[in-house]
């Protein structure tokens, strides 16, 4: 099992959140099963984040997919 961090840094409006939800998407196309795949942004951010990943048209399902705050990512992990 190949279980990595990746952080993506940079400037506002220099396509950060584009290129998760992209790798994410093509990520949920090619391997629909497998282990999770967690999106981590700022608690403000979480609903809009999810809606862009719902609204992938031809996207089947996105079980494997998680949008997390850093509170939610943290009770996560104390449970």
């Amino acid at each position: 099992m190949h279980l990595a961090v990746q952080f993506i840094i940079g400037r506002s409006g220099s396509g950060k959140t584009t290129r998760c939800l992209d790798e994410i998407r093509n990520e949920l196309r090619a391997r629909p099963e497998g282990p999770p795949l967690i999106m981590l942004v700022p608690e403000q951010a979480t609903f809009q984040a999810e809606y862009e990943l719902v609204r992938t048209p031809g996207l089947a399902g996105m079980l494997r997919a998680q949008v997390l705050s850093f509170r939610r990512l943290s009770y996560r992990v104390l449970q």
